[in-house]
């Protein structure tokens, strides 16, 4: 599922459930970068049209190159369970009812919308049930060897991402919003971000493939024609 949040002057944005996401919380008014599941009507967002959660985190991480460099391959390890898993799709000839008909035979039971995510979504390391990457690993036969380090480069990311985002919100917290501003610009290292800020007015939980989110504003009458 992806969170459809109603703006003001019939606008909307779209997120992924567990995207990350800029927003300016009624209780701290303070910015945080946080999941978009902690948003409330009431709060506002911080949106710089194309641009994700996941490309302010990597935008932090780029700061320290030597850090970055290593990331990198760390991320590479961490999907390894996707790369086979695109991989066995493509040999085996499989739509993507397919590929569910043979995870749901290994024990592995999701809906089509999660596993399209799963091999396009950046912003995805793992599977909600670490079990199943190992699942997968039996479904396209893959090599322990590869198990192993794929499971330990997850637990790498997640430890990486999670100092990134940290640190990341010490930046944050440290920027004054004015009441009523509507524009905010700050750099993430060498970066120059430009966000427009909107007020969150109702939020809706929708399908969408999440090829389709464009991390941008949008109006209503264009999303639903």
């Amino acid at each position: 599922p992806s969170h459809l949040f109603l703006l003001s002057e019939e606008k909307i944005y779209l997120s992924p459930e567990n995207g990350e996401i800029l927003s300016i919380s009624r209780e701290s008014e303070k910015i945080i970068f946080g999941k978009s599941n902690k948003v409330s009507a009431g709060d506002h967002l911080i949106i710089s049209e194309g641009i994700s959660g996941n490309d302010l985190l990597h935008a932090r991480l780029e700061e320290e190159e030597e850090i970055y460099t290593l990331y990198k391959e760390i991320e590479q390890n961490a999907k390894l369970w996707q790369i086979h898993l695109k991989n066995y799709k493509e040999k085996e000839n499989l739509d993507f009812k397919g590929l569910k008909i043979k995870l749901d035979a290994v024990g592995v039971a999701r809906d089509i919308n999660t596993i399209k995510s799963w091999l396009s979504d950046p912003e995805t390391i793992r599977p909600k049930g670490i079990n199943d990457v190992n699942k997968i690993f039996d479904l396209v036969q893959a090599s322990r060897e590869e198990l192993v380090r794929c499971k330990e480069a997850i637990d790498q990311v997640k430890s990486l991402r999670a100092d990134a985002k940290n640190e990341l919100n010490e930046k944050l917290e440290k920027i004054e919003v004015k009441n009523n501003q509507d524009l905010l610009e700050f750099a993430i290292g060498s970066k120059l971000f430009i966000f427009s800020i909107h007020k969150v007015e109702s939020i809706e939980k929708i399908e969408v493939d999440r090829k389709n989110l464009k991390y941008k504003i949008e109006n209503i009458e264009d999303h639903f024609k």
